[in-house]
């Protein structure tokens, strides 16, 4: 495997951000219309495939970007352990949504994977996911413009449900909302 500079990488990512900032991908449009790459989603729809890819997108980008910015701003992570660490927050949904829809974001992922090895300081490394996180938070957007949202009006919100002979009501549970502390 050769290593490509991440600078280069980083380029490519802001590059291709700039491209899709205000005009919709090629792999997004192909989506909207049901093409997919590899046939994904269920019982020959691909709504199945949207929901998933979109709660895998928003995941990411609501989990992964803290996850990354804070571990790269810890003193006590080296830069090899950052980098395991990012790799591991990245890869698998990277893969993921180039099966389901997007293989520029896999493709673009492989690259980022392969640059790694050429940054030298947790500085570089950040630079490098922030233009990366950045791409991901666009894909993210262009997956909320194209999800079929007027399907929400088939699934209102009860005052009341019976389930299995017991009756629940909307706005009956407590839950605990103090945060955890992070020693």
């Amino acid at each position: 495997m050769s290593v490509t500079n991440w600078k280069k990488v980083k380029a490519k990512i802001e590059q291709t951000l700039d491209q899709i900032y205000l005009e919709m991908p090629l792999d997004v449009k192909k989506f909207k219309e049901g093409i997919l790459p590899y046939n994904a989603g269920h019982n020959r729809q691909y709504l199945s495939a949207l929901e998933s890819l979109m709660m895998t997108l928003m995941g990411w980008c609501f989990y992964s970007t803290p996850t990354i910015t804070q571990i790269l701003n810890d003193k006590s992570f080296t830069l090899e352990q950052c980098k395991k660490l990012v790799v591991l927050n990245n890869r698998n949904p990277a893969r993921y949504t180039g099966y389901i829809a997007y293989p520029m974001v896999w493709n673009l992922w492989l690259e980022v994977e392969t640059s790694l090895a050429s940054i030298e300081t947790k500085e570089e490394l950040k630079e490098l996911m922030v233009s990366w996180l950045f791409f991901i938070n666009r894909m993210h957007f262009w997956n909320v413009q194209i999800f079929p949202w007027y399907l929400a009006k088939y699934m209102e919100t009860k005052n009341v449900a019976e389930i299995d002979g017991k009756k629940y009501f909307t706005g009956r549970v407590t839950i605990d909302s103090t945060p955890m502390k992070l020693e």
